[in-house]
């Protein structure tokens, strides 16, 4: 009983240090930035893409002109893709992809962007360089659960991984959680998805089925393409 006990302590006492941390973290965040700045941050996605565009008007845009779509859904060009990649300094694959929502996918509820790599080490050194990558954008982010990457136990697929987030007075709030999604120990892959608090609906148990199938195939997709 006193081992149980003690767990539950120790447990509340890392509730309580993680919010402490987060508080911080978002104090930090709305002194850097002014209300412009934090507009701008909650309303734009990822390059040129904003929240709220339509499927068509993205499919004009540098990131997804060129590339395929698929019912709510756009990815990225291949050529996209290799270019960014490499500008980048990664050893796998990034893929970008958009989801939207509402009638004829009027509105773009979230870009995710997706490293894959077959090798653990390379794996490693891209998740660290897109994560530094996003840190010089936005700062040092609100929650992160653990300074070692390899302490993650890919194989429990252990996600939770770095988060962002900026309140924005007119336009929502900015979320951006990175996490490893898991390996078949052939083929790692870490994402990170970019949402709005203004654009996002609550899935049904549907959605959520077609979710998971959805990336199963995405990730079938992306180990095929090496």
């Amino acid at each position: 009983m006193s081992a149980c006990s003690g767990n539950k302590h120790n447990d509340k006492h890392e509730e309580e240090v993680s919010s402490e941390k987060e508080s911080i973290a978002a104090s930090d965040a709305k002194s850097k930035y002014s209300s412009e700045k934090l507009d701008s941050l909650a309303l734009y996605a990822w390059g040129d893409v904003k929240f709220g565009i339509s499927q068509k008007e993205a499919k004009r845009s540098e990131i997804f002109k060129g590339g395929d779509k698929y019912d709510n859904s756009l990815s990225s060009d291949f050529d996209y893709d290799l270019a960014l990649g490499r500008g980048m300094g990664l050893n796998g694959l990034l893929h970008i992809w958009g989801d939207f929502i509402g009638k004829g996918y009027s509105s773009l509820e979230q870009i995710r962007l997706t490293v894959g790599c077959s090798d653990f080490d390379n794996f490693l050194s891209d998740v660290t360089t897109i994560i530094d990558r996003f840190k010089d954008i936005y700062g040092e982010p609100s929650f992160v659960t653990g300074e070692d990457m390899t302490a993650y136990n890919l194989g429990d697929k252990k996600i939770d991984a770095i988060s962002w987030s900026f309140n924005s007075p007119h336009n929502g709030t900015k979320y951006i959680f990175g996490t490893i999604v898991g390996s078949d120990y052939s083929h790692y892959e870490f994402e990170i998805t970019i949402s709005n608090s203004k654009f996002k609906k609550n899935p049904t148990k549907v959605d959520l089925e077609e979710e998971k199938q959805r990336k199963e195939n995405e990730r079938k997709a992306i180990k095929n393409a090496f």
